[in-house]
């Protein structure tokens, strides 16, 4: 198997994102992805209290989390219960 071109800087760049930082990668590495003109990486670090900067993989947990915590909401039928946990 043939190693792929720039290995290195694109393993750098997948597991930057993952596991350390998802927004300042995108702009050191412009090769790997075009993020010319809808990111804006100043704004990437502030979304979610910063949550990106802590890597994808726990914005995506935490997105997860949210998603499910939501969901169960949903299913509440006693709407005074619902009403107090939205609060």
């Amino acid at each position: 198997m043939n190693p792929r071109f720039h290995q290195s800087d694109y393993e750098n760049y997948v597991f930057a994102i993952l596991k350390n930082n998802a927004c300042s990668p995108i702009s050191k590495y412009p090769s790997f992805v075009d993020a010319s003109g809808w990111f804006e990486e100043n704004e990437c670090h502030s979304l979610m209290n910063g949550i990106f900067n802590n890597g994808l993989e726990i914005a995506f947990k935490m997105f997860i989390g949210s998603v499910s915590d939501i969901a169960s909401m949903h299913f509440i039928t006693d709407e005074p219960k619902r009403t107090n946990i939205v609060r």
